[in-house]
Parts: structure tokens; C-alpha cells; sequence
């Protein structure tokens, strides 16, 4: 019988230790994408102003999440063949969640994932959050003067500042932003780009933000059409650990029910021993 009821007391002591979401990973990109980054400059004093005109264009955003304890995970996206729809799009789990925007402000991207709960001494693997937004379009120059091209954009990674599991390999953010143009004419081509992505957190060593402007200027001297083309991604993404062993245990409180059954088992034993002693 004293085995069984050290069992039970064991039993309760591992329930009351498993530990809760402490630290957590978190990613954000930005690319300011709006009518006035299209700027159009005369230099005909009127008599062949600069035209532009959209052949295509596209717009998308997606976002994911996964939280590994309890099971649950899920993904959503939007796309639309214009600049002007809003497209929003969101996925949330107990420790994963991202969101993605594309309206008349322009791009935005985040993810944030947390480290779950579990026992001691297990690692049930990794709970992860994804998002993306993105617009992409070709063009058509005329007339006599200068297509100018500009976008803000900014990103940043965040992480625990503690001691991290495997050495972090778990654990990390990262943000991203891509954003290229081209063009070509009977008398002109020419091309841009900027790109940066936030390095791992885990591997870093800390967290990381970074901003700048995008520009590039088309010049149409007046001879024929300029073709282009001009696309923009943003992207962020974190990682977690469902387990790291160096966050301390968080004591979780046990229910009432528990409690009771404890007694009631204690109960029993005691009225057995009576009846045992009764019968000698």
C-alpha cells in the first residue's frame, strides 16, 4: 500500500512541475508601397508628357502557423490582380501566430512563436509562424520624361535573451525584404534592387533591425515606349523550442478534483488497515 500511494503522490509532484511559454521569438517587414512611390516628371513643358500605364499587376499575402502541444497548425492566403484590393491574412495557434497585410500603405509581414509547455526532460520539437505579402507589375513608359521609383522599407528580429536549447538552433527570427525593378527601350535598359534579411537570432546573437529607401529613376526621352517591370516581398519567420531545459519550472496549480481524489484515496487506505487490523 505505500508503494502505491508514493505512486500517486509522484504522479501529482510531475503534474504540478510542467512548465508554461516564457520566451518567445518575434519578426517584422515592412516595404511602403503606394501611389505616390510612382512619380512621373515632365520635360516637355506639356506637349509630351510621361504616361504610364499598367500592363499586369498582382498582389498576394499568406501567413502559417504551428503549435506542436497541443496539436494544431494552419495557413490562409489572398491574391488579387491589382494594387488597390486590401488583402489581409492571419493564422493563430496557443504558441504560433503571424499576420500579413497589403493595402494602400503597402507591405507588412510578422510572425511571433513562444515556447511551450511540456514536462521536464521532453522536447516535443519546434512551434513555428510564417507570413508574407507581396506586389508585382509590369509597365509601359511614354511620352518625354522621368519615371521616379521610391519605397521605405524596415525590418527587425527579436529573441529570448536566455540560455537556448541545442544552442539556439531552435530557437530564431528572421525578416526579409526583396525588392527589384527593370527596363528596357528602343535607346535604354537598365535595372535595381535591394534586398536585406535579418540574420538568425540565434546565431546573431541578438536582436537586429535595419531601414533604407529603394529608388530608380526611367528616363523616356520622348522615342518610343519603355517597358518594366517592378516587384516587392516582404517575409518574417520565427522558430521555438517546445521545450528548453534552462527555463525554470513554472508550478501550474492542481485542480480542485485532484485534491479530492487525494483525499478519498487516503480514505480508503485508512478504513483498509482498520478492517485488516479488525481481522487479526
Amino acid at each position: 500500500m505505500k508503494k502505491q500511494t508514493l505512486v500517486f503522490l509522484g504522479m501529482l509532484a510531475l503534474a504540478g512541475s510542467a512548465q508554461t511559454a516564457s520566451a518567445s521569438s518575434s519578426a517584422q517587414a515592412f516595404i511602403d508601397w503606394d501611389n505616390i512611390s510612382f512619380k512621373l516628371v515632365d520635360y516637355s513643358g506639356g506637349l509630351n508628357a510621361p504616361t504610364l500605364n499598367w500592363s499586369s499587376k498582382n498582389g498576394t499575402v499568406s501567413t502559417s502557423a504551428t503549435t506542436v502541444d497541443p496539436n494544431d497548425s494552419g495557413s490562409a492566403n489572398q491574391t488579387r490582380n491589382n494594387f488597390t484590393t486590401a488583402l489581409s491574412s492571419e493564422t493563430d495557434t496557443l504558441f504560433a501566430q503571424s499576420s500579413a497585410t497589403r493595402n494602400s500603405t503597402g507591405l507588412s509581414a510578422s510572425a511571433s512563436s513562444q515556447m511551450g509547455a511540456s514536462e521536464a526532460g521532453v522536447n516535443f520539437g519546434i512551434n513555428a509562424a510564417s507570413a508574407s505579402a507581396s506586389n508585382s507589375g509590369n509597365f509601359q513608359l511614354g511620352g518625354n520624361g522621368l519615371l521616379l521609383i521610391s519605397m521605405d522599407w524596415g525590418l527587425s528580429s527579436t529573441g529570448p535573451t536566455g540560455d537556448l536549447y541545442f544552442g539556439g538552433i531552435g530557437e530564431w527570427a528572421s525578416s526579409s525584404i526583396s525588392i527589384s525593378g527593370s527596363y528596357s527601350g528602343q535607346f535604354t535598359s537598365g535595372n535595381a534592387s535591394a534586398s536585406y534579411t535579418t540574420t538568425p537570432y540565434w546565431s546573431f546573437g541578438g536582436p537586429e533591425s535595419q531601414s533604407s529607401t529603394f529608388v530608380m529613376a526611367i528616363f523616356n526621352p520622348g522615342l518610343g515606349i519603355i517597358s518594366g517591370s517592378i516587384s516587392a516581398l516582404v517575409s518574417a519567420s520565427t522558430n521555438s523550442s517546445a521545450f528548453v531545459a534552462s527555463l525554470p519550472a513554472s508550478p501550474v496549480p492542481l485542480p480542485t478534483s485532484a485534491w479530492l481524489f487525494g483525499s478519498a484515496l487516503f480514505g480508503f487506505l485508512a478504513q483498509r488497515k482498520r478492517r485488516f487490523s479488525s481481522a487479526i
